[in-house]
């Protein structure tokens, strides 16, 4: 394998709490985790299989320093076929999303910072300054993926820590890009404002319970999640001996409310005080010797 780039990059976090050049190990751990995930999340969404890096960190990189050098490499053979093409600045672009290319504010964490943390809703919600040789719809589906949403918070999750004040990326010395605690702080709220819904809802049941302080699994689309029924009319249905099954939906009103520990950790709460409509599955039990006696 080869690097990608010759040039010095490096990742860093910075704050009072740090000027002795020590940092809660769980909390680097986590940055640094997160910062190799990213890279190797959007790598996958750029080019799939087709190119294979590597992301470690340099060897002399020691314990008491908080200025990380980060090394990303690639397959060389797979590299030569994407770089024969039209795509010449095909791998700088990847370095160029994770913040160790240019100034041209193309980065994710540019725009995680603009957008306070918000998914991009259309085109016209990425600013027309960005100079980054990938398409609009290519980009904003790389930033909008939950994984990469995942991962650029894990890498910004230690600014949640007292006194660590800002998190950057840089280049042959060069600070390239920089998200502060006010924005990480900022994105939250409005993480947190977004999540906090009262609505109602068609649901399917993945899993139930039977016990009214337990939560149902359910799945609405591609996503499944927990929530308490505290419905007593629909209690009673139970009680009763209504079954339900994994299939069956619910029509309901959710609430949903969210909170961010001190440490971060973002927890959120659903509870589903009305159930409005129920529909049952009928499975028919499948003829297997048809014709027989």
């Amino acid at each position: 394998m080869q690097e990608i780039t010759e040039d010095k990059l490096q990742i860093a976090y910075k704050g009072p709490a740090l000027q002795g050049g020590r940092m809660q190990m769980i909390a680097l751990a986590e940055g640094l985790r997160g910062q190799a995930l990213l890279a190797h999340r959007v790598k996958d969404l750029l080019y799939g299989e087709s190119v294979t890096i590597r992301v470690e960190i340099d060897p002399n990189f020691k314990a008491s320093s908080l200025i990380i050098p980060v090394h990303i490499l690639q397959d060389i053979v797979a590299a030569r076929d994407l770089l024969a093409g039209s795509t010449a600045t095909a791998l700088a672009n990847l370095a160029t999303l994770l913040g160790f290319f240019g100034l041209s504010g193309a980065s994710l964490y540019h725009l995680f910072r603009l957008l306070k943390g918000r998914r991009i809703e259309k085109p016209e919600d990425v600013p027309r300054h960005l100079k980054i040789n990938i398409e609009i719809d290519l980009l904003i589906r790389i930033y909008n993926n939950p994984e990469v949403q995942t991962f650029l918070r894990k890498v910004l999750d230690p600014l949640h820590q007292d006194g660590i004040e800002e998190f950057q990326t840089i280049r042959q010395g060069v600070v390239i890009e920089s998200v502060h605690k006010a924005d990480l702080l900022a994105a939250d709220a409005a993480e947190l404002e977004a999540l906090t819904k009262n609505e109602e809802r068609d649901l399917g049941i993945e899993k139930s319970a039977w016990r009214r302080s337990l939560a149902w699994h359910l799945r609405d689309g591609e996503t499944s999640f927990d929530a308490r029924i505290e419905d007593e009319a629909f209690w009673k249905r139970i009680e009763g001996g209504e079954a339900f099954a994994d299939g069956d939906r619910l029509r309901v009103h959710l609430q949903t409310t969210a909170r961010r520990t001190r440490f971060g950790t973002l927890k959120v709460e659903r509870i589903i005080p009305e159930v409005i409509e129920v529909e049952h599955v009928r499975r028919k039990q499948m003829v297997l010797f048809e014709g027989n006696e």
